[in-house]
């Protein structure tokens, strides 16, 4: 299993960022700092999972560091369409319980940059969806740890580097920062305090970290 000599201290940052009910909530940006992880390799994941037809538009995917488009996966195929740094990802929802992922190696640069746009389509009582985007050792499929086997990212330890619950007003975005991975911004036209999303997003970040590595630890 790959390594690498980080902090091993976890630090969960949680931004709630609250909007009105759009069709289309306004896009927010997304700035990542990665020069302490120069060089490594991970896979970078971002997976919707939706009850409804509400989807994801990743666009304006830049860094200096270097995407393996020979590395994609989209599951189940046909599902997400469009290639990363190349073209808008589109992850589409359609009330599938297993989520529709884009996934592709990344050796990390200094930086990272994405922006990313949802429909905001009601649930009802239904439970939000859920949009979120991990790192995972590509050796093994799992969230990455250190020399001690201790995780780097997530919330405990499940990869995830941000979530974005919507569907249900408020709408709340959670971010996950470390001392290897900085979130160095977080942009949006409109952002408004969202408290008690927030704590609902991370609860579901932290369940879908679990679900994900209880079912590659069987797999």
């Amino acid at each position: 299993m790959a390594s690498w000599s980080l902090p091993a201290l976890c630090l969960g940052v949680a931004v709630g960022l609250s909007f009105a009910s759009p069709t289309r909530a306004e896009p927010i940006t997304i700035d990542l700092d990665t020069s302490q992880l120069l060089g490594q390799t991970f896979t970078l994941d971002f997976e919707l999972t939706a009850s409804t037809s509400n989807s994801v538009t990743i666009s304006g995917f830049t860094s200096d560091g270097t995407l393996d488009d020979t590395t994609i996966v989209r599951d189940p195929d046909p599902g997400a369409t469009g290639t990363l740094g190349t073209t808008d990802v589109v992850l589409p929802g359609g009330g599938a319980v297993i989520p529709v992922r884009y996934a592709e190696s990344i050796s990390f640069g200094n930086s990272l940059s994405f922006t990313f746009a949802t429909t905001n389509l009601s649930v009802g009582d239904a439970q939000a969806d859920l949009f979120a985007v991990f790192l995972f050792d590509p050796a093994t499929g799992l969230p990455p740890v250190d020399e001690n086997g201790l995780p780097l990212f997530g919330d405990p330890g499940s990869g995830v580097l941000l979530t974005y619950e919507f569907g249900i007003d408020p709408t709340a975005l959670s971010l996950f920062s470390t001392d290897a991975l900085a979130v160095v911004q977080a942009s949006s036209a409109v952002p408004e305090p969202g408290g008690l999303a927030l704590v609902a997003a991370a609860a579901l970040a932290c369940a879908v970290g679990r679900r994900r590595s209880r079912a590659l630890s069987r797999s």
